[in-house]
């Protein structure tokens, strides 16, 4: 199964420009969630989360940056970081209801993308460019360097008149 991806810099943008998006949407959610729920005793504290969420914003921000500048370093940083915060967000009962399902699929789904886009940034850079054939034409050229004889007046004339006291 082949992908055909024309452009995985677009692709890497778009991606994570929604990534920041859904990180918001995330880090919302678990603001909400601490307000409500701070009154009651029994309630999970979400704080670990509203700080995962605030350092995955910066780092999908850096990502976006590392897109713009087609840089797969960016990638190299994000995938395994995503995947633990997916992994949390998996193995967590503090994620739970419906926005929290679909944010935990786009990312699962945002890492398969960033996985090809990064394949196929690296295969761009390993293209080889054919060698074209070029005419070069030269011309012949002198290096010879005209001497002219100094003479007694051009002698005068390079001392100037400090001869002459």
């Amino acid at each position: 199964m082949s992908i055909n991806i024309n452009n995985p810099k677009k692709l890497g943008i778009s991606v994570a420009g929604l990534n920041i998006f859904f990180t918001m949407i995330a880090l919302g959610i678990m603001m909400r969630r601490s307000d409500v729920l701070d009154d009651r005793p029994d309630a999970p504290s979400y704080w670990p989360w509203i700080v995962v969420y605030s350092l995955d914003l910066l780092l999908n921000a850096y990502l976006l940056w590392c897109m713009l500048k087609r840089d797969r370093a960016g990638i190299a940083v994000w995938l395994p970081l995503t995947i633990i915060l997916l992994i949390c967000r998996v193995c967590s009962d503090a994620t739970y209801g419906f926005l929290d399902l679909i944010i935990t699929v786009y990312i699962f789904t945002s890492i398969i993308l960033m996985a090809i886009v990064y394949y196929k940034l690296r295969q761009q850079s390993l293209t080889i460019i054919e060698p074209t054939l070029h005419t070069v034409v030269t011309t012949k050229t002198t290096t010879e360097t005209i001497i002219q004889p100094n003479t007694d007046e051009s002698k005068k004339d390079s001392e100037g008149d400090d001869n002459t006291k």
